[in-house]
């Protein structure tokens, strides 16, 4: 099953396992569908890049920051070779970053990607566009 569009809907069972708690679940359909992804397409191709975000996420929500935060470096450094540099998804996975990194008590790294990552949002996406606000209210809450 490595049909573009049954991993799309592996990762949409998985968003909607996740919101309603079963973290467990999500998380295996997701490294599953990231599994498969790799076996269609190279690794920096963006289906990969976006499955891999949405396990890092889903993964926080069960506390696993440390494998979240490697992760999302990995997604930083082949988003900035692989993607233009207007491009959101180089904020978005510096958004993800950030808060992974706070996650695991490093606030002054978090600090300073966050910081990046609202800039990167705001100026391609605007102030008021979702991704923007989150990476924002990660920022915030840093001070918390």
């Amino acid at each position: 099953p490595t049909h573009p569009n049954t991993l799309l809907t592996q990762q949409n069972l998985a968003a909607v396992l996740a919101e309603e708690g079963q973290v467990a679940e999500a998380e295996q359909l997701l490294r599953e569908a990231v599994e498969a992804y790799r076996e269609v397409y190279r690794e920096d191709h963006s289906m990969v890049l976006v499955t891999r975000h949405n396990l890092a996420r889903t993964i926080m929500r069960d506390g696993q920051f440390d494998e979240a935060r490697q992760i999302y470096q990995d997604l930083v450094r082949r988003a900035d070779v692989a993607l233009p540099e207007t491009h959101f998804y180089r904020g978005v996975f510096r958004s993800g970053l950030g808060a992974a990194l706070a996650g695991v008590g490093r606030r002054d790294e978090a600090e300073a990607v966050l910081t990046e990552a609202v800039s990167l949002l705001e100026a391609r996406l605007g102030a008021d566009h979702r991704h923007t606000r989150m990476a924002r209210e990660r920022l915030d809450g840093l001070d918390t």
